[in-house]
């Protein structure tokens, strides 16, 4: 098993970066190391120069003025450094972040026990990186695009490219247009939460997130392992022929709901610290229990009712019944 590492950084000293020790901090693991170094004004290649590990190789690029908009070289410089790594896996690493030297070894313990495991599972990581950051107080305009950025290919291509490989490759075009939309859409719905993010209701989401519409397509798979038809408890509901079709129509639903003004409910807006603690635990508990009988199901039913669970809260009865609590509303309320 061969690690590859890589990142890329511009002016390291003048942003206060700790790339030599973000570099350092992996280097234990890995059989080689990308470092991808724009134009900078600080001394920031000679800087990474000096660390002087036979394993580091060093790209110099020149940034395009004209991709800064929106970050947009982030994404180039990243995928310039990418695409030079020769290893079977490639560890992404921001040159403002560390890893601790107590989890190399579970690092690449779990770099072994994967290496021929097709599946990616991004979502406990991604939770991690922003809560962290904002615990600790870390955010940065930088970082919000770059984290969109791994969100993009995490949420977005990934779980296209799943899709296609599984069930849209025989569509030809038709497929690979399905798989196009729903990363395409993704990229959209992210970049509409940043610029948007400042002035919505926290406790509701405009559009399905995408880390729940990925993981409606990643554990949709899971379930379905090596069959081509929908088998449930030993039962087949659904064709091969109609499953496809369903992926298909699926994928393009998929988008839509990311790119819509539906409403989703967030967790920041339930305050569980205000309801009883029994039975919130007693609940969980009893939904635990259900999933680990049968995980790979009960998670794809999990998040498709998510996803559905807009669509139903759009429906004019439902909100008739469940009028929903402006922000103005509350602050208005009793004190």
């Amino acid at each position: 098993m061969k690690v590859s590492g890589f990142t890329f950084v511009r002016n390291a000293r003048l942003l206060g970066y700790p790339a030599v020790q973000s570099i350092r901090s992996v280097l234990p693991i890995c059989d080689e190391f990308i470092v991808n170094v724009g134009e900078s004004e600080d001394g920031t290649l000679d800087m990474i120069r000096a660390i002087e590990d036979p394993r580091i190789k060093i790209l110099s690029t020149k940034w395009n003025e004209n991709l800064l908009y929106r970050g947009f070289v982030y994404g180039q410089q990243k995928t310039i450094a990418h695409y030079n790594c020769t290893g079977d896996w490639a560890f992404y690493l921001e040159a403002d972040e560390v890893v601790h030297e107590d989890d190399l070894p579970n690092i690449y313990d779990a770099m072994e026990r994967n290496l021929d495991n097709p599946e990616v599972e991004a979502l406990v990581f991604d939770y991690l990186d922003g809560g962290v950051a904002r615990m600790t107080g870390a955010t940065s305009e930088l970082g919000i695009q770059l984290d969109s950025l791994a969100d993009l290919v995490s949420f977005g291509v990934a779980p296209a490219l799943l899709a296609y490989v599984f069930a849209l490759k025989p569509f030809g075009l038709v497929g690979g247009l399905a798989a196009f939309a729903f990363a395409a859409c993704g990229a959209f719905r992210l970049a509409r939460f940043n610029v948007q993010t400042r002035s919505l209701d926290k406790r509701f989401f405009v559009g399905l997130p995408i880390p729940a519409a990925a993981a409606v397509v990643a554990t949709f798979v899971l379930f379905m392992q090596d069959s081509s038809a929908v088998v449930v408890f030993g039962r087949e509901l659904v064709p091969p022929q109609a499953t496809a079709a369903g992926v298909l129509l699926g994928m393009y639903g998929l988008g839509f709901l990311m790119v819509s003004k539906i409403r989703y409910r967030s967790l920041k807006g339930l305050e569980l610290r205000k309801r009883r603690p029994f039975t919130i635990m007693t609940t969980l508990l009893l939904v635990l229990l259900v999933v680990a009988s049968h995980p790979s199901f009960f998670l794809f039913v999990f998040f498709l009712l998510y996803a559905a669970s807009g669509i139903v809260r759009a429906v004019p009865a439902w909100q008739k019944r469940h009028p929903v609590e402006t922000t103005e509303q509350r602050a208005s309320g009793p004190h």
